[in-house]
């Protein structure tokens, strides 16, 4: 097809059609509407696990994680058990802006994770979620950015009255939809991306409120200012292809599964007998009595009003003795499961299809009887690279609305949700149009289709694992 000067990209994190489609449908988010009858659009299937530090790699090399060799918000060291963040450098492929640059575009990319330290490309990173501070390539828009008043993200979703921070979550967004239209001026650029994350954070603190309670309408609401800044952005971006895009979806969080429980009580974990280790189980037990006594809501809110951050509060952890454990999960956020890496071939073959096989058929909610887990994979099944053997060894997908999650922070399989009433799902949601792109069309996609289908509107091809979205565009030649 056809070159085109300038891409313009606004990432929603979190955003699904679920919530979506019937504000568009009544109205109330007109230049979205307007985006998706001038355009295509439709469901964008996420990678496993669809948590953010994986999807945004994921989107900005056009790979699979057994690729790109991010695996979730922590993961172990190649080689042994310490547990790492991931950051910019843990990315294996090239990404997206890289690929731009070698090829002579300018890029323009604000606040996407895992984009510290920034790449050296020739235009802007503004780092996103990570940085410890702002941070920006070059150094003069880092300066830039720190006297326009730019934030990377406002107040924790959990650690502040609910007012407070829908008032700080418009503060942050406004200005850094404002600073990146300044930018749009202020630099040449091909490919210019801007992500929006007050989305995720507002979705996961009130997403089982929508429609009911004082902030029934506080995520569309939300939404209804974003397809405000949608229009702005496009207006001064002058681009010829517009996406929206998000990097997974999100629905309901009312249980919370504690997988380690589950392999503790059928002998695939084994935790260290100390005084400390007991001391946390104590301490655990005495949380999650406060929590079904409801005293610890009247905590949090004391703790709010007095300034402090609840969310920072947190028993001792419980200590997992590796070495004589078959399975543990690496961190907290999500459940997947690594195993031992001494075991041997055949007994790792074992004890990979015994706890699918569980997982599938025998991980139920105790006072329901229904099964938890909507899909189980072996890593095998679903990544492929050279990163894979570093990867979690079996990987699950919860049914709504479960979620499951590593540690010992609850002394029981499942715990009723308190706060965070939204969760992670693997169906996010796309809209594109302009030059090239057909009218008016439903065509489902992948994450990782994305970022070939752009390079294709600079005549880029590149070895992915995505596929250009050929359905979308008016020529087929790609």
């Amino acid at each position: 097809m056809k070159n085109v000067p300038r891409v313009l990209v606004v990432g929603w994190d979190g955003a699904t059609w679920t919530a979506l489609k019937p504000w568009v449908d009544a109205g109330l988010m007109p230049n979205l509407k307007k985006m998706m009858e001038d355009g295509v659009w439709g469901e964008l299937e996420s990678v496993i696990p669809p948590v953010s530090p994986v999807a945004w790699p994921s989107f900005a090399t056009g790979c699979n994680p057994g690729r790109h060799g991010v695996f979730g918000f922590q993961q172990f060291k190649k080689d042994t058990l310490e547990i790492e963040i991931p950051l910019g450098y843990s990315i294996r492929e090239e990404k997206l802006w890289q690929t731009l640059s070698k090829n002579g575009k300018k890029s323009v990319v604000m606040n996407i994770q895992l984009t510290f330290p920034p790449d050296k490309i020739d235009g802007v990173i503004v780092s996103g979620v990570m940085a410890p501070e702002v941070t920006a390539h070059p150094k003069e828009i880092e300066e830039w950015l720190k006297k326009e008043g730019y934030v990377i993200e406002g107040s924790g979703h959990m650690d502040t009255p609910k007012k407070e921070f829908l008032q700080d979550l418009y503060r942050v967004t406004d200005k850094r939809c404002e600073c990146a239209m300044k930018l749009m001026d202020k630099v040449g650029w091909d490919f210019f991306m801007i992500l929006i994350s007050g989305t995720d954070r507002v979705q996961h603190y009130l997403f089982g409120e929508i429609g009911r309670g004082k902030y029934g309408n506080a995520i569309r609401d939300y939404y209804i200012h974003l397809d405000q800044k949608l229009s702005e952005l496009r207006e001064k971006a002058g681009a010829d292809v517009v996406i929206v895009m998000s990097d997974h979806g999100f629905c309901r969080q009312e249980k919370r599964v504690h997988i380690n429980n589950w392999l503790e009580e059928h002998g695939y974990i084994k935790t260290f007998d100390t005084p400390e280790n007991r001391r946390a189980r104590r301490m655990v037990k005495m949380s999650a009595i406060l929590k079904r006594s409801g005293i610890s809501k009247i905590i949090v809110r004391a703790m709010q009003m007095l300034g402090q951050k609840p969310g920072k509060v947190a028993p001792p952890k419980v200590k997992i003795d590796y070495e004589n454990s078959k399975a543990y999960t690496c961190g907290y956020y999500t459940g997947d499961l690594y195993l031992n890496r001494s075991l041997s071939k055949g007994e790792y073959e074992r004890v990979q299809d015994e706890i699918v096989g569980k997982l599938r058929t025998e991980l139920r909610d105790p006072k329901t009887g229904e099964l938890i887990c909507e899909k189980v994979w072996k890593k095998q099944e679903i990544y492929h690279g050279l990163q894979t053997k570093y990867a979690p060894d079996i990987l699950i997908l919860p049914k709504e609305p479960y979620w499951i999650t590593g540690g010992f922070n609850y002394p029981k399989l499942i715990e009723p949700i308190i706060r965070e009433t939204g969760r992670h799902h693997l169906m996010g949601m796309y809209v594109m149009s302009g030059a090239g792109v057909k009218k008016g069309e439903r065509i489902n996609a992948r994450l990782i289709d994305l970022n070939p289908t752009i390079l294709n509107f600079f005549g880029i091809k590149k070895d992915v694992d995505g596929k250009v979205l050929k359905d979308a565009l008016k020529s087929q030649s790609a």
